[in-house]
């Protein structure tokens, strides 16, 4: 992380009124930078970021699972905000990996995690020249984790959940609108066997959202 970094956050949490009006203002500043950066390198941004940011809102979304397999990571979300098309808040995403996942245990100390329900808080995309120039997509996790994906580009997809009941109560989807908890890791599995997958994903891209 570059701008919204760990220790950005920590300072955050701070009693001082002083303090947080500080950061608060810092944080629209490092927001403002970020979105500069991200105009700079737009025509290379892959299609399925441009999706993620452009139609969901992925601050304090759960996450109930990520996994490897060979080159391909999957992470699987239940979005604290409804997507834009408002079809349902289970996202299952798939990256084509380009390189080995880091992922650092310690971002945020003891005090600072929740380790019963991981929340994805903060995540930023860098362009990574080179001769095949890729991306990095960092991700800040409520549990103390940063995780970073190294990537060429990430595939998104919706299901109806089963279980849990959807949160418009259990006739918000039908058996054949939703997946049950078996059925999302087999389909997490189907993922990862196909790792060179890549369905069409929609153009443009409104840079992050708070």
């Amino acid at each position: 992380m570059k701008y919204f970094t760990p220790e950005f956050y920590l300072r955050g949490q701070s009693r001082d009124h002083a303090v947080l009006a500080e950061v608060e203002q810092e944080w629209d500043q490092a927001g403002d930078r970020y979105v500069a950066y991200l105009r700079t390198i737009e025509d290379r941004i892959p299609r399925g970021i441009r999706f993620l940011h452009d139609n969901y809102h992925l601050h304090d979304a759960l996450v109930l699972s990520m996994g490897r397999q060979g080159d391909t990571f999957v992470v699987v979300l239940r979005l604290e905000w409804p997507p834009l098309d408002m079809q349902s808040e289970l996202v299952l995403f798939t990256y084509d990996l380009t390189g080995e996942p880091v992922i650092d245990r310690e971002a945020l100390p003891p005090e600072h995690r929740c380790e019963t329900e991981v929340e994805w808080m903060y995540d930023e995309v860098e362009l990574v020249e080179g001769e095949r120039p890729t991306f990095l997509h960092s991700i800040l996790l409520g549990n103390g984790w940063e995780v970073r994906l190294p990537f060429r580009d990430v595939r998104a997809q919706q299901f109806r959940p089963l279980i849990p009941a959807p949160r418009n109560g259990p006739g918000g989807a039908t058996p054949a609108e939703g997946l049950d908890v078996r059925q999302v890791g087999a389909l997490v599995n189907e993922n990862l066997r196909e790792q060179n997958a890549a369905g069409p994903l929609l153009e443009g891209y409104r840079g992050p959202r708070s």
